[in-house]
């Protein structure tokens, strides 16, 4: 009975991973998008989600382990193990919490002006979505949005949306002992263009990590830098951003 059990949770478990596979898996931008020059391309931003702050911990005592802390509103925040550090962290954290990541809405700027420069006529909707609050579309075959794009305001008189989309972004800090050595910043971005008419799937990217490391312009444990993290991450987005975008138009005729 329990093999029949364990069998029947890893039955579940694998078709999980598959379906969440499926959904993450790049498509490439459908042919029949390049020919028709008259489609009126929207474009929206996601709102961002909360920063990471990962903490990892050396130690120049040989027989102590590394440690490694991280910190958004999923994780619970012990400050008995290392309270000056995790301090650090939940400064840093609150900071990137309050403060929009630099350049994140210019981020549509390089996909209208490359379309508009192929003649294609380019809608920016000025109000970012919560993925959270967009329905869920279940179709009764694969090669559709996984989300209902077509009930977002603003987008009745389109034919395509694009939709961008900030999976992660946060700070990476080392610290050796108690002395914060560097810091890492990095923003994920992933990109996708449904058809408004059927929710059909036009293109998806793969995720793309942009990423600036060892940040030498920033410190983890001093606030009065914490204005050059949030500089260090409008670099790493643009990063991102580029290369989402050179996913997108690769098919295009030169």
């Amino acid at each position: 009975m329990r093999k029949y059990l364990l069998l029947t949770v890893m039955g579940v478990l694998i078709v999980i991973s598959l379906s969440a596979c499926s959904a993450n898996r790049a498509v490439t931008v459908d042919e029949g998008f390049w020919d028709d020059k008259g489609a009126a391309v929207g474009i929206v931003l996601c709102s961002l989600p909360e920063p990471e702050v990962t903490v990892k911990i050396g130690s120049t005592t040989v027989s102590r382990k590394e440690r490694t802390y991280m910190m958004s509103r999923r994780y619970q925040q012990n400050l008995d193990h290392e309270p000056a550090i995790r301090r650090d962290q939940r400064e840093l954290w609150h900071y990137l919490n309050t403060h929009e990541v630099k350049d994140w809405w210019a981020s549509a700027d390089v996909f209208a002006q490359r379309l508009e420069a192929r003649g294609y006529r380019v809608v920016r909707i000025e109000e970012q979505i919560d993925l959270k609050q967009v329905p869920e579309y279940v179709p009764g075959t694969s090669g559709y949005a996984v989300k209902d794009y077509r009930k977002i305001p603003g987008v009745q008189d389109l034919d395509l949306l694009m939709v961008l989309n900030v999976q992660r972004y946060g700070a990476y800090c080392y610290y050796l002992d108690t002395y914060n050595i560097y810091t890492d910043v990095n923003v994920e971005l992933s990109g996708e263009m449904v058809d408004l008419g059927t929710n059909r799937l036009l293109w998806r990217s793969p995720f793309r990590p942009g990423r600036v490391k060892r940040a030498s312009s920033c410190r983890c444990a001093a606030p009065g830098s914490y204005h050059l993290m949030a500089d260090e991450l409008g670099s790493a987005l643009g990063r991102a951003v580029l290369g989402v975008a050179d996913d997108f138009f690769s098919g295009a005729s030169r």
